[in-house]
């Protein structure tokens, strides 16, 4: 449905972003890129879905429209994503678009996993976007120096094994009984999205079930 459509694509954005950002930390001579076909084709979709959100808005605050054209406009970045698989290429405009898709869905009275990174929802608390966004970046560090040690070989070796396993069991029995769904990547920073719980443990017996099918 609708809801689940853009809550996929928020948390997709959101684990591109934060890839770029770490790819930027690690190697920022690398940032700037050349803009290609990808790059316009989406940025002209950008720029056309703005202003049809625009006009519908004012168009008696024709809802249903200007919903309808955001649609289309993560459509494009998800076929961008789909398309160009380096994070940093198309950073600096996946965040145009991150910017632009959270005032919309703002303006709509709508939290979305791309504020999370952004100011704390009171003086003294977090969201629960924040929340799992620092659990997940905790266990993307852990899970790392993990892998690295386990690489590495030596005494750490085993220890490493059994840290992996905690995390595994983190993201497939801990966090998704509160409702919390966490996608490991290639790039080492986890795609992560607040869905109802029922749903995320139904399919995190699914994948376990997968799992010991092709054992």
């Amino acid at each position: 449905d609708l809801e689940r459509r853009f809550g996929a694509f928020e948390a997709a954005l959101a684990a591109r972003l934060r890839e770029a950002d770490t790819a930027a930390d690690a190697a920022p001579q690398e940032v700037l890129h050349r803009w290609g076909d990808q790059e316009r084709r989406l940025n002209d979709a950008l720029v056309d879905k703005r202003a049809a959100v625009h006009a519908a808005l004012l168009d008696c605050i024709d809802t249903p429209s200007a919903v309808k054209r955001l649609e289309q406009l993560i459509r494009a970045a998800n076929s961008y994503m789909g398309e160009v698989p380096q994070p940093q290429r198309g950073a600096t405009l996946l965040h145009a678009v991150a910017r632009y898709y959270r005032r919309v869905m703002g303006a709509f009275g709508v939290e979305t996993a791309l504020d999370a990174a952004g100011a704390a929802g009171s003086a003294d608390s977090a969201t629960p976007l924040q929340l799992t966004e620092a659990v997940s970046s905790f266990r993307d560090t852990v899970r790392s120096i993990a892998i690295e040690a386990k690489r590495s070989g030596g005494e750490g070796a085993g220890l490493a094994d059994e840290v992996l396993r905690v995390c595994d069991a983190l993201r497939d029995e801990s966090l998704p009984a509160l409702g919390v769904r966490i996608e490991d990547r290639p790039s080492g920073v986890a795609q992560f999205a607040i869905d109802e719980p029922q749903r995320v443990l139904a399919e995190a017996a699914r994948r376990r079930e997968a799992a010991a099918q092709a054992e």
